[in-house]
């Protein structure tokens, strides 16, 4: 079945506007159906955590 490309994609920090820097707790609850009913849209969601890996040398 032939996709066409999604006219918009969504980059979204996760600290703050989904979950509570804090609790790491999600907001909002719906969120997760929206986000879950877009990537079924095929829309490209991306998250930025701000978190870094961090690798022990030595």
């Amino acid at each position: 079945m032939p996709t066409t490309a999604s006219p918009l994609g969504l980059l979204l920090d996760v600290d703050g506007p989904i979950a509570s820097p804090i609790t790491r707790t999600i907001a909002t609850p719906s969120i997760l159906t929206d986000l879950v009913t877009l990537a079924g849209a095929n829309v490209p969601i991306a998250f930025i955590t701000g978190r870094s890996l961090r690798v022990r040398v030595g």
